[in-house]
């Protein structure tokens, strides 16, 4: 998780530079480079690590009982539910992001770019103190202490958004918080 969480912190920077150099077509060009380059590699040095083939592996019914071994546990229920819902948070504001900044604050490209990352940098973080706090408290207690946490900053940052007095720094720190809890719930779901 913590490996995957350098993308939301990275992007911004590298399109804005990518933009800076070569229009706003670069990025993309950038992107399908970086893909063929990495389906390459994939195709030729990357071998199979499964050594213990199983055929049955994909099969139907197999897979049924998987399924509902995982979804007949109320805990797994409840936690799946959860990962959906951030998913959906988290993508919703990565994909509103640009405008989000441009129409609160009038930020838009480095400016955004900076402040999009610095926020993101709390998914790093999270992962440090959710590998802290699973070995100290476990993972219930954790993740419930930063579903609370992170519920507490979105609803102050949407308390101070109907009133009118949501600061870009008040807000750049809400962020942080909520995606340092972010992580701590995303990854124990």
């Amino acid at each position: 998780m913590a490996m995957i969480s350098f993308g939301p912190i990275l992007a911004p920077l590298a399109g804005t530079g990518l933009v800076a150099v070569g229009g706003w077509r670069m990025p993309f060009a950038a992107m399908m480079l970086f893909g063929c380059t990495m389906a390459a590699v994939a195709i030729v040095k990357l071998d199979e690590t499964n050594r213990a083939l199983r055929s049955d592996a994909l099969d139907m019914a197999q897979l049924k009982l998987a399924i509902r071994r995982v979804l007949g546990h109320p805990q797994s229920r409840f936690f799946l539910a959860l990962a959906a819902v951030l998913s959906f948070t988290i993508i919703s504001f990565i994909a509103h992001a640009p405008r989000f900044f441009k129409a609160a604050f009038g930020w838009e490209g480095l400016a955004f770019a900076l402040a999009f990352s610095a926020m993101g940098t709390g998914i790093i973080l999270g992962q440090f103190l959710n590998s802290f706090a699973i070995g100290r408290f476990g993972v219930l207690a954790t993740s419930r202490a930063a579903l609370l946490i992170q519920t507490f900053a979105c609803g102050l940052m949407a308390l101070l958004a109907a009133t009118g007095t949501l600061h870009p720094v008040a807000f750049g720190a809400l962020m942080f918080v909520y995606n340092c809890c972010f992580l701590s719930v995303m990854a124990n779901a």
